[in-house]
């Protein structure tokens, strides 16, 4: 379930919804509000909803950007090497830490109110 779900679901049929996930839009961290300003800004406030797989396609980026700098270089072996080392970067979602094949991240958990999410409580470090 994410923003735009939520909208096409209509308020009635999202009655006590729970959802647990990295991003939401109504995320209220700097990173994550200058992240929907600048989305705002580019396409328009009446664009489609942000969501979670929007924020993921961002932060690829941002987690390659991130590892070529700690490798120094764009060969992806190196890439690789430095994403399975350890390497972190700030994004909208908060701070994410690749090492050893996964991720650390924060995640969030959220109740539906009406068309948007309310995030109650977020986890640190959650692998």
């Amino acid at each position: 379930m994410e923003e735009n779900m939520l909208l096409a679901s209509g308020a009635d049929a999202v009655h006590d919804l729970y959802v647990a996930a990295a991003y939401f839009n109504t995320l209220a961290s700097p990173a994550a509000l200058d992240f929907a300003g600048a989305y705002g800004a580019e396409f328009g406030f009446d664009a489609p909803a942000l969501n979670n797989a929007a924020e993921s396609c961002y932060e690829g980026i941002l987690a390659l950007a991130a590892a070529a700098e700690h490798a120094r270089s764009l060969d992806r072996r190196s890439l690789l090497s430095s994403a399975s080392e350890g390497v972190s970067y700030e994004g909208p979602r908060g701070l994410v830490t690749l090492a050893d094949g996964g991720t650390r991240q924060r995640v969030h958990i959220a109740r539906a109110d009406g068309f948007e999410f309310d995030v109650l409580a977020s986890l640190d470090g959650v692998a």
